[in-house]
C-alpha cells in the first residue's frame, strides 16, 4: 500500500512543475470530483529543476524533481512510446474517503508508439485496439499497478477500476460550460488543478466550510459556499510563477450574487498606478474603491488583521472611517517608497479620486474633528452651539430617505460617543421611527463602548497606547506650484521620546504630519518626508502624466481588467531588514521587477491572481526564515 500511495502523488507533484499545457482543460470534467491536468510533459524536467532550482537553490531531498517522473513512469510500465509534447492528466472520479481515492483514480498519458507502449506489458505489435478495456499483467514475478488500461487515439487512460475508467471514457469536458476569460487563462497554464465542489460529499463539503469559517472572512464568504460548483487553480512558470484561483458559482445563486457584488462584479475595472512617482518603489496598491471594496476592507480588517489587537469599540470606529472615506471614492492608488537620504526610511504617497474633492476633503476635516481623543469642544458658548447644531443634524439625518446617509449618521454620532447621549435620549421621542429605532440602537452601543473602555484601561493594547488623533493645521506651503494643506498627528498621552524615535526612523522628520493637495478631482496626499516624491506625484496630476503606470514595472504587475492589484518586493524589504540599504549605496539599485496580488470579480466568479518573479523567489523564502527566528 504505501508504494501505491507514494509513487501515484510522485506523479502528481512531477506534473505539477511542467510547462505550459496544450489541451489540460480536455481533461477537466463537469462530473469528476478532481482534476490535476497538464501538458508539453517532455519540458517538465527544463521547468521542473529550473524552479526547484530558483526557489531552493537546489535539490529536494536529495533529488530533482524530473527524477520523480522517471521513477513514476517506471512503476506504472509506461516508460516507451509516450507523446513527449502531449498533455497529461490525473483525474479522480469520484470521493469517497481519502485512501479510496486510489480506487477512483484514472491517470491519461499521452503516446506517440501505442504498440511500443503496450509492448512493455506483453502485447505484441498491433494487439493492443483502441477504444478497449485490457486487463494487463507485468514481467514475471511482478505485478503491475492500475492494470486495466484503455487507449483513445491519444492517450492511454489508465486505472485500478473498470469502473472509474468508464466514467471517464464517458465523461464530456467542462469547456463549454465555461466563462470564455476562464477558458482562455487556464488554456495557458502549465497546470491546472479542478475540484467539483457540487460533486463532493456532503461530510467534505462540511469540512470545506468550516475551513472557510476558521479562516474568520465573515458570514457573506461562509454563505457563499452553499452557491459553489467549482473550484479552479492554475499555474505557470516562465519569468515569474504565476498562480490563480477562482471559485465558479451557480449563476443564480443570490448568496454567491451578495458576496460577488461586494467584491465589486459589476464595477468599472479602471484600476491603475497612474500619476505616482516612480521613485525607489517598496510596495503598491490601487483599486477601483466603491462601497463594495469598502465592505471588502471592512471584512479584511475587522475579522483577519485588527481582531487580535484592537478592543471592540476602537475596532468598529475604525472600520466605520475606513468605510466613510472608501465610499466617496471611486479609485485609489499609493506608492510605499524608499526615502532619499536624511528623509527616514519610507514615505508613502497616494492618490484619491473623488466625485468632490471639496466635499471629500470636508468629510476629512468633520471626521478629524468628531474623532479627536479629547472629544467635540463644549467648552465656549459658540463652538457648543455649533457641535449641538451639528448633533442635531446627525440625529436628523439618521431618519434620511438614503441608506447610506443613515448609515453615515450613525456613524460618526457613533464616534462621537458620549457627549451625543443626551441629544440621543431626546431622539427616542421622535415621531419618525426609523430615527427612533438608530436613536436607541446608538445608545445601546455608547452603552457598551464606554463599558469596554473601562474595563480595557486594565489591559492595555499596544495599539491603543499609540492611537492617534488627526488635526487639520493652519500652516500651509506650497510644492510644485500646488497649495498644500497639512494634517497634524497627535496622541493622547502626549510626546514620547521612544515612539518619535521610532517614527522618524521610519518617515522623517516630518512623521508628525500628513501632505495634502487637491488637484481638480483629486487629492494628493504623503506621509513622509521625501517632497521630491510628493512633488513628482503633483506634477504628474497636473499635468496627466502615467508617472509609475508607463514604467515596465506596472506593465508586468497590473492587468487592466483587476479591480485590485497589490505589489509587494521582497527583495527590497529583505534588503532593508538587512540593513544593506543604509550601507551599501551600490545595493539601491532600482527594481526590475516586484511581486503582485491582482483581484477580479465577474459574474459568476472572481479570479486571485498571484505573481512571483524568478529574482524574488530566493528573497520570498529568506524573509521567512528571518520572521521564524524573530517569532522564535
Amino acid at each position: 500500500m504505501q508504494a501505491k500511495t507514494i509513487l501515484p502523488i510522485a506523479f502528481f507533484m512531477a506534473l505539477a512543475q511542467a510547462a505550459p499545457a496544450q489541451n489540460a482543460m480536455d481533461w477537466v470534467f463537469d462530473e469528476s470530483f478532481a482534476t490535476l491536468a497538464t501538458g508539453n510533459i517532455g519540458e517538465f524536467r527544463k521547468s521542473a529543476d529550473a524552479l526547484v532550482t530558483d526557489f531552493y537553490g537546489g535539490d529536494i531531498l536529495g533529488e530533482k524533481p524530473s527524477a520523480w517522473l522517471d521513477e513514476a513512469v517506471d512503476y506504472f510500465y509506461v516508460s516507451r512510446g509516450r507523446n513527449e509534447k502531449g498533455s497529461a492528466a490525473v483525474i479522480i472520479t469520484e470521493y469517497l474517503t481519502f485512501w479510496s481515492m486510489l480506487e477512483t483514480m484514472v491517470l491519461a498519458i499521452p503516446y506517440s508508439d501505442l504498440d511500443a507502449m503496450a509492448s512493455e506489458w506483453g502485447f505484441k505489435k498491433g494487439t493492443f485496439k483502441t477504444k478497449h478495456i485490457y486487463t494487463v499483467g507485468g514481467p514475471p514475478g511482478r505485478s503491475i499497478p492500475f492494470r486495466f488500461r484503455y487507449a483513445t487515439e491519444t492517450h492511454l487512460l489508465i486505472s485500478g477500476t473498470t469502473k472509474a475508467l468508464k466514467q471517464v471514457i464517458k465523461a464530456k469536458s467542462i469547456k463549454n460550460k465555461l466563462p470564455r476569460q476562464l477558458i482562455s487563462r487556464m488554456g495557458e497554464a502549465g497546470l491546472v488543478i479542478h475540484v467539483g465542489y457540487k460533486n463532493a460529499p456532503k461530510d467534505w463539503q462540511r469540512n470545506f466550510i468550516e475551513g472557510i469559517q476558521s479562516l474568520r472572512l465573515g458570514e457573506t464568504f461562509r454563505a457563499a459556499t452553499h452557491d459553489l460548483e467549482h473550484l479552479f487553480l492554475w499555474k505557470r512558470y516562465d519569468e515569474a510563477v504565476k498562480l490563480s484561483f477562482a471559485p465558479l458559482f451557480r449563476s443564480e445563486g443570490k448568496a454567491a450574487q451578495k458576496l460577488l457584488t461586494m467584491l465589486g462584479a459589476g464595477a468599472p475595472a479602471k484600476s491603475d498606478f497612474h500619476g505616482l512617482p516612480e521613485g525607489d518603489l517598496v510596495a503598491a496598491h490601487t483599486s477601483t474603491a466603491n462601497r463594495h471594496v469598502a465592505e471588502l476592507l471592512r471584512v479584511l480588517l475587522d475579522d483577519v488583521l485588527l481582531d487580535d489587537y484592537l478592543p471592540g469599540a476602537d475596532r468598529e470606529n475604525l472600520l466605520n472611517i475606513v468605510t466613510e472615506i472608501s465610499d466617496k471614492l471611486h479609485g485609489a492608488r499609493f506608492g510605499l517608497y524608499q526615502s532619499t537620504a536624511g528623509s527616514g526610511l519610507f514615505s508613502l504617497v497616494g492618490i484619491l479620486e473623488a466625485d468632490d474633492a471639496d466635499k471629500f476633503l470636508a468629510d476629512l476635516r468633520l471626521l478629524a474633528k468628531i474623532g479627536h481623543y479629547k472629544g467635540l469642544d463644549f467648552d465656549t458658548d459658540l463652538a457648543r452651539k455649533a457641535n449641538e447644531k451639528l448633533i442635531r443634524q446627525l440625529i436628523a439625518e439618521l431618519g434620511a430617505s438614503s441608506y447610506r446617509v443613515r448609515e453615515s449618521a450613525f456613524a460618526k454620532l457613533l464616534l462621537i460617543g458620549e457627549q451625543a447621549l443626551p441629544y440621543l435620549k431626546e431622539a427616542i421621542k421622535d415621531a419618525d421611527l426609523e430615527r427612533r429605532r438608530r436613536a436607541e440602537r446608538l445608545i445601546g452601543r455608547i452603552a457598551e463602548h464606554l463599558k469596554e473602555r473601562r474595563e480595557t484601561l486594565l489591559k492595555p493594547r499596544w495599539l491603543m497606547e499609540i492611537k492617534p488623533s488627526f488635526v487639520f493645521l493652519d500652516k500651509r506651503e506650497k510644492i510644485a506650484g500646488q497649495d498644500v494643506m497639512q494634517i497634524g498627528i497627535v496622541f493622547p498621552r502626549g510626546e514620547d521620546a521612544t515612539r518619535a524615535k521610532f517614527l522618524s526612523h521610519y518617515f522623517g522628520h516630518d512623521w508628525k504630519r500628513i501632505r495634502l493637495a487637491k488637484c481638480g478631482s483629486k487629492v494628493v496626499f504623503m506621509l513622509g518626508s521625501d517632497t521630491k516624491l510628493f512633488a513628482e506625484a503633483l506634477d504628474n496630476v497636473q499635468k496627466q502624466k502615467p508617472g509609475l503606470a508607463r514604467s515596465p514595472l506596472a506593465r508586468k504587475i497590473h492587468s487592466a481588467n483587476g479591480q485590485t492589484c497589490v505589489a509587494l518586493s521582497f527583495a527590497k524589504i529583505l534588503r532593508l531588514a538587512r540593513m544593506k540599504d543604509l550601507v551599501d549605496e551600490q545595493a539601491q539599485k532600482p527594481l526590475q521587477d516586484i511581486s503582485s496580488v491582482q483581484f477580479t470579480a465577474k459574474e459568476n466568479y472572481f479570479i486571485l491572481d498571484l505573481r512571483v518573479p524568478k529574482q524574488e523567489m530566493r528573497a520570498a523564502q529568506a524573509l521567512g526564515q528571518i520572521r521564524f527566528l524573530f517569532l522564535r
